[in-house]
């Protein structure tokens, strides 16, 4: 009984307790954030802790994980009130 109070809160942490259907819809949500922003949801919390534009991948490219935030070209979107 002891090893199953041990054993069990463990593999729910390490995430092995998960339903798959549960663990396909992370990566495909992850897929999708890599694909349309170039960035994990890891490294989106980490741009938005840090305030820099952070990517965790740039270690194995031997880039700087870190670096400042570029500007952008700056889109203006003008929406006209109906009501006026």
């Amino acid at each position: 009984m002891r090893h199953i109070l041990v054993v069990v809160p463990a593999l729910l942490l390490a995430g092995c307790g998960i339903p798959t259907a549960v663990n396909m819809a992370m990566y495909a949500f992850e897929g999708a954030t890599v694909a349309m922003s170039g960035r994990s949801t890891t490294d989106h919390v980490i741009s938005a802790a840090m305030k820099k534009d952070c990517v965790v991948f740039r270690i194995v490219l031997d880039k700087p994980v870190r670096r400042d935030n570029e500007p952008k070209d700056a889109t203006v979107v003008v929406v006209a009130d109906p009501g006026s």
